[in-house]
């Protein structure tokens, strides 16, 4: 399933079509899980912060060791505050 999984992950970075220029990019996953998706992100060079409303899915996350910041709670509460700074954040993405 893992396998599976990481190739959805790494569609879902093509989809966001990020300017292949070298630069960092800041991406906000709304729904990170267990970060399988943040990997991939790390991976390719970029920055991110993963925000999910299960705490039991975070915690899998921060066993995994995985790069990124984590933060609890629900999207319609989250996001307002995470994305008040919108032009510090180059993408925000729900996979």
């Amino acid at each position: 399933m893992i396998p599976r999984l990481a190739r959805l992950s790494e569609r879902a970075l093509e989809l966001l079509a990020l300017p292949e220029d070298d630069v960092p990019r800041f991406l906000l996953e709304i729904g990170c899980g267990f970060g399988l998706s943040g990997e991939t992100i790390s991976e390719n060079g970029h920055q991110w912060i993963g925000l999910d409303i299960s705490a039991s899915l975070l915690n899998v996350a921060v066993e995994r060791e995985v790069e990124g910041d984590l933060l609890l709670g629900d999207m319609g509460q989250v996001c307002m505050s995470v994305t008040r700074n919108a032009d510090e954040k180059d993408c925000c993405f729900m996979q």
